[in-house]
């Protein structure tokens, strides 16, 4: 090809070659008619989608390596693809509420929320153009899913819900939309382009221009100490959430959050500014305090966050005294557990004649057991 090229055109046809590797079973076997191995992508595509294959057959590979086909990572990724659609039919909906064509976004009503967004989103175009640029294809889609799934998703979409700037809210999360699909447009062609026709585009997606970091950088105007600051929040909302998961509060419990600063005064404003945040963002606050008298707060649990001590009194909560013996017990149980899974991963005999496939998931069930002690000695230590 090259040297036909250079014959007639006085030209090389192209300068870079991306080398792939071969797909092979989940054992690492070649896909064979002989072996029966064998896959139809057209039945795989039936029963979780084409944009569910693409995405999964590009995730998690490296140039010049060799990959394996798990069914269940084209299930994730049909997953993710259902996540898009959701969000996406989410906007919409609430595109045709509110009229927002045309409408211009207010910098000065814009939240620590939305600055935070719009630099995330900045930094994402930057990231994945990079690995684009470089070849590394399955990491700028790994880029992608986390921002859509967690930062997108999980957090701005469930912000929006309860913040007033609604104009201005709605705007972003039409433009994120937007920028979104074009980017995960050469990943997942069909749905992309199906979503973009829902919001009645005058072009195709394929046509559209790829979007600009510069565009969001200037809407932002955050700094990266804007950007800490959301994430802290997100700390401290994920750290209250914890405390629940652990204590087994029930969900319809409301609670009472005491946030001590005395060794960080300095985020007394943050938390004051952002209360209203924090009580909606499925944390079930009824009362929010912040203290900086760092008295010990009696039969309470509590977490260390960039220096806040958050407390949670247990008054009315639960009963303290059957929390602890049941963690004892559940403690006790695991220690044996462990004990067991030690001796047969030290036995030689055991270990010589396992399969690996056996020894590698008993090595997970030790590592999954060591965590969940872990967490089960620092529950005690704060119902002691």
């Amino acid at each position: 090809m090259i040297l036909m090229s250079t014959y007639y055109l006085n030209e090389i046809p192209f300068k870079h070659v991306y080398i792939h590797g071969m797909l092979r079973d989940e054992k690492g076997n070649k896909f064979s008619k002989s072996a029966g191995n064998n896959l139809d992508p057209l039945d795989v595509s039936r029963k979780y989608g084409t944009d569910a294959l693409r995405l999964s057959l590009i995730s998690g590979i490296t140039p010049g390596q060799d990959s394996k086909f798990y069914e269940e990572k084209v299930e994730s990724s049909r997953n993710f693809i259902n996540k898009l659609w959701n969000i996406s039919r989410y906007i919409i909906d609430k595109n045709q509420e509110s009229e927002i064509i045309n409408q211009e976004l207010n910098k000065n009503k814009l939240t620590l929320a939305d600055f935070w967004i719009l630099q995330k989103m900045s930094n994402l175009i930057e990231e994945i153009t990079n690995e684009i640029e470089n070849y590394n294809f399955s990491l700028a889609i790994e880029k992608i899913r986390e921002f859509v799934w967690n930062d997108f998703a999980d957090w701005y979409v469930e912000v929006s819900k309860f913040e007033d700037n609604k104009t201005e809210k709605n705007i972003i999360l039409n433009m994120l939309l937007e920028d979104i699909l074009k980017i995960l447009h050469p990943y997942s062609p069909f749905v992309t382009e199906n979503i973009w026709s829902i919001l009645s585009k005058e072009n195709l997606l394929i046509s559209e221009k790829y979007p600009e970091k510069e565009s969001y950088r200037e809407l932002a105007s955050a700094t990266q100490a804007d950007e800490m600051r959301f994430d802290l929040i997100k700390e401290i909302v994920i750290a209250i959430r914890n405390l629940r998961n652990e204590h087994k509060i029930e969900p319809a419990k409301k609670i009472t959050v005491i946030f001590d600063i005395k060794n960080s005064p300095k985020y007394g404003d943050l938390l004051s500014s952002q209360e209203k945040l924090i009580k909606h963002l499925r944390t079930g606050i009824d009362t929010l305090e912040i203290t900086l008298s760092e008295t010990e707060i009696v039969n309470s649990i509590q977490r260390n966050v960039a220096g806040i001590n958050i407390h949670i009194p247990l008054e009315g909560l639960l009963d303290k005294k059957k929390e602890k013996e049941k963690t004892e017990k559940e403690i006790a149980n695991l220690e044996k557990y462990i004990s067991n899974l030690n001796g047969r991963l030290h036995d030689k005999e055991f270990t010589s004649k396992a399969p690996e496939g056996i020894i590698a998931k008993q090595k997970e069930s030790l590592a999954k057991a060591e965590l969940e002690i872990s967490a089960l000695k620092n529950k005690l230590e704060t119902l002691t």
